[in-house]
């Protein structure tokens, strides 16, 4: 997954209140303002979002645009 082009798209989103922790393989993105916490590795990602489920499936959206491949 193309990290960079994910945090673009957020922000042109206008997405600006993210902040990224990089562990190994493992990335964990927090939208700190939409109580919501992305946590991508390699096989899996995660979205964990207590907010509208339209927000969730922008998101989603916006990830897929980023993966490489499947």
């Amino acid at each position: 997954m193309d990290i960079d082009t994910f945090l673009k798209k957020l922000s042109q989103d206008g997405i600006t209140d993210v902040k990224m922790e990089q562990n190994n393989n493992n990335i964990t993105i927090v939208l700190q303002n939409d109580d919501t916490k992305i946590e991508i590795n390699d096989k899996t990602t995660h979205i964990l979002c207590d907010n509208k489920p339209s927000f969730r499936l922008k998101l989603r959206d916006l990830l897929l645009q980023c993966i490489q491949s499947f």
